[in-house]
């Protein structure tokens, strides 16, 4: 096939027309053919969506089908393609678009759809959200943990059905999950293991209840980790422990001290935000003694020579906890 270019707009047209016409044809042939042609169909598509006849083209059968190529593309399209939006619309308010996901069973790579059939549908919701409630609460909690650990996908579709109204129980599955997704995440410590998304999205499908329950057990597995964490974790998980959070002598061993001798920067940035955004911590403690222990930890951090990128911040989280500049204190201790 000489229609191969997905950068040329003659191209292009050219192949639109034939996909307009045996779309159930080329569809998959396009997919089977390579990269190249995989890109030149994901460009036809989008030529296609700002057509008047895109609501006729992309019936239910043909999204379903074909929903591995719009959902990597969707984000694209919103921004380039102009009208777009009422593009998507309609087609969440297909009711045979949500008869047929019903019809041909749940599917987890389908999430994104499903998501935006609720975001964007009106017809036939109700019926629509009972039926994802239901395959939702069914999930396992090794299911759950290993969407946690991919794209997230089956999360955000939980927080979307949770958000529209819909009273959502995933049960200790779902709690149990981010346990494991946790205790998968510290076992890394020593692979030197660095995580770079914040891992807040879990806790949205809970309610307060369950949240709170979560929060003591995350911050139990965080206090028995003997201070062994993968970069990053705090930056991860600290919202799972920063509302439960004590500075008692048990988690300054176990927390605090691991954070600032590690000179971890995104950890670090973690444990500043905290004792500037919750000044009580200190305040309020009823153990002097963890909060001498950790400012021993922060101006002996501190005092290290050379000095490494992690010293500004530390001299930053010096003044969070009421302890000074790194050189003054070093002066003191003169």
């Amino acid at each position: 096939m000489e229609l191969s270019n997905p950068g040329n707009a003659q191209d292009v047209q050219e192949f639109s027309k034939l996909l307009v016409r045996y779309k159930d044809t080329l569809t998959p042939i396009a997919f089977k053919r390579g990269d190249v042609l995989r890109d030149l169909l994901s460009e036809c598509l989008k030529h296609i969506v700002s057509e008047p006849l895109a609501e006729s083209f992309f019936t239910p059968r043909f999204v379903l089908n074909n929903w591995t190529v719009f959902s990597s593309k969707i984000s694209e399209w919103k921004k380039d393609v102009p009208g777009f939006e009422g593009t998507l619309t309609e087609i969440a308010n297909n009711s045979e678009l949500t008869d047929e996901i019903q019809r041909t069973g749940f599917n987890y790579e389908q999430s994104d759809l499903y998501r935006l059939v609720i975001k964007n549908g009106k017809s036939n919701a109700s019926a629509f959200r009972s039926w994802l409630r239901t395959n939702l609460e069914r999930l396992t909690s090794a299911e759950w943990e290993s969407a946690m650990l991919g794209r997230g996908q089956l999360v955000d579709l939980a927080s979307a059905l949770k958000n529209s109204g819909t009273v959502l129980n995933l049960g200790e599955q779902y709690q149990n999950a981010i346990l494991s997704t946790v205790e998968h995440i510290l076992n890394t410590a020593q692979d030197g293991f660095v995580i770079l998304s914040d891992m807040a999205f879990l806790l949205s499908p809970l309610d307060e209840t369950d949240r709170h329950s979560v929060y003591n057990r995350v911050y139990e597995m965080a206090q028995l980790a003997n201070g062994e964490f993968p970069p990053g974790f705090f930056s991860a998980f600290g919202k799972f422990i920063s509302p439960v959070l004590r500075l008692d002598q048990q988690s300054v061993s176990s927390i605090f001290k691991p954070i600032v001798e590690s000179r971890g920067e995104t950890d670090l940035r973690w444990l500043l935000r905290l004792f500037r955004e919750n000044p009580s911590l200190l305040k309020d403690q009823p153990d002097p003694h963890a909060v001498n222990e950790l400012k021993k930890t922060v101006l002996t951090a501190g005092c290290r020579e050379p000095a490494d990128f992690s010293t500004p911040l530390i001299d930053q989280l010096a003044h969070a906890i009421g302890i000074g500049e790194r050189k003054e204190n070093a002066d003191e201790r003169g």
